[in-house]
């Protein structure tokens, strides 16, 4: 990882404080650095460990603090294209093996942890330009699929059903692409986004 990019990308990076805005951008670079080892494998020192730690802790920081200065980026590089695909998938974040609190069923009853569902561009020729938005929900310890019937779900409304993902990220990538002009979007789902809902909403947008 080139060190200094985080200046770049996380430019317009505003957490309330100075010092805060500095230390997120080293955090960062170096849980980038080891993209692929676990959260306390990133740092080299105890001391850079706690000091990660009490930092994400810290009330001021937030995910939507976090994930904005990248939105910018993401957009000022849409601006720079003719067409941008913005594609949807949801992951399972497994923690299972974790005592974690507030986590919920994943697919299997004994799995546990959150659901994830970013929304990425990529341009035609597959160049990824970053996250446009995301979802992020947990089921109820105790949610099990398979105890509400078919029938019962099917009269349930959209906005009570997992699916409403698709929906409330439709909504946001709307959102974000109404910020940049010049730029033709195409939003694209698997077919679990075939739901007669999310047409609806995409031609009520037009």
């Amino acid at each position: 990882v080139h060190m200094g990019w985080s200046d770049a990308e996380m430019n317009s990076l505003k957490i309330g404080d100075k010092r805060l805005n500095k230390r997120l951008k080293n955090t960062i670079e170096q849980m980038a650095a080891s993209s692929g080892s676990s959260f306390p494998a990133c740092f080299k020192t105890r001391a850079e460990l706690i000091g990660a730690y009490r930092l994400f802790d810290n009330e001021f920081v937030t995910t939507e603090k976090i994930l904005q200065p990248h939105f910018d980026c993401v957009a000022q590089r849409a601006a720079t294209k003719p067409l941008v695909l913005l594609l949807n998938d949801t992951s399972s974040i497994d923690y299972t093996s974790r005592q974690i609190d507030d986590l919920g069923m994943l697919e299997k009853t004994y799995t546990q942890g959150f659901f994830l569902h970013p929304t990425l561009a990529v341009t035609p020729d597959r160049q990824c330009l970053g996250i446009t938005n995301h979802c992020i929900w947990t089921r109820s310890p105790n949610k099990k699929r398979g105890q509400t019937s078919g029938a019962v779900r099917g009269k349930q409304s959209i906005r009570d059903k997992e699916s409403y993902r698709w929906i409330e990220s439709y909504r946001q990538a709307t959102c974000f692409a109404n910020t940049v002009s010049g730029t033709n979007f195409v939003f694209i789902t698997d077919r679990e986004g075939d739901i007669l809902e999310l047409l609806a909403e995409g031609v009520s947008k037009k």
